[in-house]
């Protein structure tokens, strides 16, 4: 038996939790099957930077650029150069269906899609204005969960895949990613070649805590090479949640997401230099443990120019397994 529906809310569980920057857990789940599917849901976020975005709309998230003062961002031939800054925000319409499977009573596989509209912002000039030209995008997002129903009628999630993020127009896309492999504390936690294969639950789900030395390698690549590189690589990273205030001066909490360029130039870990590997190696901070992070890779084309129709990038979302604080 199988039901699609288009589902606007979403359930916060307990338990055990997987989140994106919206914080949307996932775990022990009540016995409503729209519960169950609405549920699927993670966030977009965590492949964003609305966190940094300035007033005018601007996005300046870090690139951990080596150096300071002006940069020159006039590339020489056929070498690709970063902008002052870019950055993503979602925008327009969100178009998100679940299927969900039932192949007998006791279990349950959804597969939740979502189209994301948003613009991506470019500064290419290094005049301390934050002045970015805007590319609009449209992104699909997918993920599948698998649950067995318990004993006392409640759902409880047995297995789970990486979040993948395309374009929604897939023949425009030429940037790839081919494997992620992620180490804690120099011990392989998971290596991933398939974003459709399951991870189980909890116990193929990697866990990374504060002072833990976090390394992580993904293997891309780009068919248009057109420019040197063809591709740049960031890892995006949610970790503890912070105070902030909305628009109405309203207390809020919210995850705490940083963006990080991976390199495969020989430095920041990186083992072998021009391979196609991206590599970063970084000790985790914060009071809370890593939930979530994603590879993203965006075609160098892409952030060479302020304005027009070429956007390319993807992406994918490796959950961790996150364990309340004790006390909690």
């Amino acid at each position: 038996m199988r039901r699609t529906l288009t589902v606007l809310t979403t359930l916060s569980a307990a338990t055990w939790a997987i989140t994106g920057c919206a914080d949307t857990p996932l775990g022990s789940l009540g016995s409503d099957d729209a519960n169950l599917e609405s549920s699927m849901d993670s966030s977009y976020g965590d492949f964003t930077d609305t966190h940094q975005e300035s007033m005018e709309g601007a996005v300046y998230a870090g690139d951990d650029r080596d150096g300071d003062g002006a940069l020159d961002l006039a590339p020489l031939e056929g070498n690709a150069s970063l902008p002052v800054a870019w950055g993503r925000r979602p925008s327009g319409p969100m178009r998100r269906v679940v299927e969900t499977f039932y192949p007998d009573p006791r279990h349950a596989e959804s597969t939740i899609r979502r189209t994301m509209h948003g613009r991506l912002y470019v500064d290419r000039s290094d005049d301390g204005i934050r002045n970015p030209g805007v590319k609009g995008f449209a992104d699909d997002w997918k993920r599948s969960t698998r649950f067995v129903r318990l004993d006392d009628d409640e759902w409880r999630m047995t297995s789970i895949t990486p979040a993948q993020i395309r374009l929604a127009n897939r023949d425009a896309q030429t940037v790839f990613i081919e494997n992620v492999t992620i180490w804690v504390d120099g011990a392989e936690a998971v290596s991933i070649d398939d974003p459709n294969a399951f991870l189980e639950f909890p116990a193929d789900l990697p866990v990374a805590a504060p002072g833990q030395i976090l390394r992580v390698e993904a293997a891309v690549g780009n068919t248009d090479q057109e420019w040197t590189p063809s591709q740049w690589v960031y890892l995006h990273t949610q970790g503890r949640r912070i105070r902030d205030w909305d628009d109405d001066g309203a207390p809020q909490d919210r995850p705490l997401c940083h963006r990080f360029r991976m390199s495969d130039n020989g430095e920041r870990g990186d083992r072998v230099p021009g391979d196609g590997i991206y590599t970063i190696e970084m000790e985790l901070k914060g009071d809370r443990p890593l939930a979530r992070a994603v590879i993203d890779v965006i075609a160098s084309e892409t952030l060479m120019s302020e304005f027009g129709d070429d956007y390319n990038s993807t992406a994918w979302g490796i959950p961790f397994l996150v364990r309340p604080p004790e006390g909690e």
